[in-house]
């Protein structure tokens, strides 16, 4: 037992580029008709405390700003990340969250062979089982994205699932999640999206439900995982 599992530490490791953790049960009952067998159940990368860097959040200006959050998760300013794949609100449809989830997968295998890093933003609850409350995304559908927003749509609100192995990668990847409850206005330090400006911007790839834009200079990201608060704004 201690050989195999100092091998899937070894090989988790290499593969992860992090310590790792497992999850392991083991039949060892040896008799002439059973031999003993390990099962492997599951492997993530371990959670880092990555608050030591002290970020300020500050929203100054409303035009300028794409997203602000006040239930924020991770921890840092984001930098180098131009690219932005949003789900269209207008056109989002409960009823296609599988259609949704394979049109970002796309997205995302395109901008991981160009080595770019992501803003993602969608609908009700990434990573959700239940197609109706969100996007049932996997993590290797989306795995270039360095931040990702949940936002709320009127009469569309739903809880982030803050338990789940998928939020146990973003949490040990340091994977930025900012969640936006659906609003009726904008004022200064108050959760918003900032639709409008998505809008006007000129697509890299769009279909029926996604909107791919790359800006001209990298987009500002902080945030503050002591307060929980986190800003995306344009130069």
């Amino acid at each position: 037992l201690p050989e195999i599992l100092m091998a899937i530490l070894e090989i988790g490791t290499k593969s992860f580029g992090r310590p790792i953790e497992i999850e392991f049960a083991a039949d060892i009952l040896k008799t002439p008709k059973k031999t003993p067998t390990f099962y492997l159940l599951q492997i993530r990368p371990l959670v880092f405390d990555y608050t030591g860097q002290n970020v300020v959040v500050k929203q100054e200006s409303l035009e300028k700003t794409i997203v602000y959050s006040t239930k924020a998760m991770g921890n840092g300013i984001y930098r180098n990340i131009k690219d932005l794949i949003i789900i269209k609100p207008e056109n989002f449809d409960r009823l296609k969250t599988l259609e949704i989830a394979t049109q970002v997968s796309e997205f995302n295998k395109e901008l991981r062979a160009l080595n770019r890093s992501y803003v993602l933003i969608g609908l009700g609850r990434w990573g959700t089982r239940e197609n109706s409350l969100g996007i049932p995304i996997k993590w290797n559908d989306i795995s270039n994205a360095e931040v990702i927003v949940e936002a709320g749509i009127e009469d569309y609100e739903i809880d982030a699932s803050y338990g789940t192995h998928f939020f146990s990668n973003i949490s040990s990847l340091n994977v930025a999640y900012l969640t936006v409850p659906a609003q009726t206005h904008a004022k200064i330090g108050e959760d918003y999206i900032n639709w409008t400006w998505m809008k006007s911007q000129s697509s890299v790839k769009e279909t029926e439900f996604l909107h791919h834009i790359q800006v001209e200079n990298p987009l500002e990201i902080h945030v503050d995982g002591r307060n929980r608060t986190g800003i995306i704004f344009t130069n």
